[in-house]
């Protein structure tokens, strides 16, 4: 990974319904600024808007459990204070810009989903491919280095797997 591309805070990936059942792709700040706007996340399965929206609440988190409603710091130090904080911003019915905007500037450039030092979610220094062999890949005929082997290696031929990386 060479080139730094990708910004999920710019680009459009996150997949959103509208009230009219039309499907389309936001970025990471239109969905947090216009959440109020659509009627679901539209992912392909259900399993991807459930990681999509713990990416979001996440985000969300961060930003005001350090900052009240306005913007201004204000870390939240207890139970009470927390609960309060979010009825209010359930209360006003859509997410306030000026937080969200001033948190995802200071950290924009953690949102490179490919970045040579620190990609979004992921280790730089991986490679591209992992061999594993079949021992491992099969965990009933996976033994420890310390146990003699249930089933002798030429029972299951080596094969290997490559995992990619795109």
């Amino acid at each position: 990974m060479k080139e730094i591309e990708f910004n999920l805070l710019e680009e459009p990936w996150v997949r959103v319904r509208t009230p009219d059942c039309t499907l389309k792709e936001v970025s990471l700040t239109n969905a947090l600024l216009h959440a109020h706007e659509y009627a679901d996340l539209a992912g392909e399965l259900p399993t991807q808007d459930v990681a999509v929206l713990r990416l979001l609440l996440a985000v969300l988190q961060t930003i005001f459990c350090r900052v009240d409603l306005e913007g201004k710091p204000s870390p939240l130090t207890d139970e009470e204070e927390a609960l309060e904080r979010w009825g209010q911003l359930w209360e006003k019915k859509k997410l306030p810009e000026k937080p969200i905007l001033n948190n995802l500037a200071t950290w924009r450039e953690r949102f490179w989903l490919f970045h040579p030092e620190r990609p979004f979610y992921q280790v730089a220094t991986l490679k591209n491919g992992i061999e594993f062999g079949a021992q491992k890949l099969n965990g009933e005929i996976s033994q420890s280095e310390n146990k003699v082997r249930l089933f002798p290696g030429n029972l299951f031929p080596t094969a290997s797997l490559v995992l990619f990386r795109p």
